[in-house]
This record gives structure tokens, sequence and C-alpha cells, in this order.
């Protein structure tokens, strides 16, 4: 999993220039993890990983070390970590706060976010 800095994030993910039209930058979903280099966002950190291979190609995996990166800390407004945000171009960011130890709960979340369509959003992440 790629960590990512202020300007990659501006440049992978998400343009916060005020000057662009164009916000998200990829071409396919990105979950982005935000935490810490402890032990209890290291968990998180593995079962991601363990998804990685399955999920390549249909979305893109970052981290952002919340100790150093307090300048994407202020666009994320994340209270608790470690927290993991689901977003694309097309639909609404989702967000889980917590750590994460079960690969097939990440997973259903994962399936259910590809699966989703503009008319059925919540009913989709329920049955996650």
């Amino acid at each position: 999993m790629e960590s990512l800095t202020y300007q990659t994030f501006c440049d992978k993910v998400y343009n916060l220039s005020p000057l662009s039209d164009s916000k998200f930058k990829g071409l396919i979903p990105v979950v982005l993890l935000v935490g810490t280099t402890g032990l209890f966002c290291e968990t998180t950190v593995k079962t991601l990983e363990s998804l990685e291979p399955e999920f390549s190609g249909k979305f893109n995996f970052y981290f952002i070390d919340a100790d150093t990166q307090k300048e994407l800390m202020e666009f994320v407004h994340i209270t608790s970590l470690p927290a993991l945000m689901i977003m694309d171009a097309t639909k609404q960011t989702k967000w889980l706060l917590g750590k994460i130890e079960s690969p097939d709960l990440l997973k259903k979340l994962l399936m259910a976010h590809l699966a989703l369509d503009d008319e059925k959003p919540k009913e989709a992440l329920i049955r996650a």
C-alpha cells in the first residue's frame, strides 16, 4: 500500500486546488486508510494489504500517516484513527472508523461499493 504525501494525494487522488473544476483524479475507486504507524493501525493495514491482490484493478489502495501529514489531516477532518475512506468520482464517499481485523467485513464493503448504483447506495452498504 502506497503512502501518500500532500503532493502525491493531490496528484493521484484528489485535486485540492480551489482553482480546479475536476476534483477526483483517479480512474478507479480509491481505498484510503488514514492512521499512524502504531500497532493499533497496523492490524488494519495488514487486513487491507491481504485484499489488495484480489481487488487489483478495481481499487487503488493508499495510506496517509496522520502523524506526518498534518495538511492532509485538515482536508479529511478525521478525529478517530484508523479511518478508512472509499471514494470515487461518481458515488458518495464512505467512511469506516476504527480498527478493522476482519478481511471478510472489508471485502463485503468493497464489493458493496462496486455494486452500488446511483439509486440504491444505502441499501447496498447496509447489506454489507
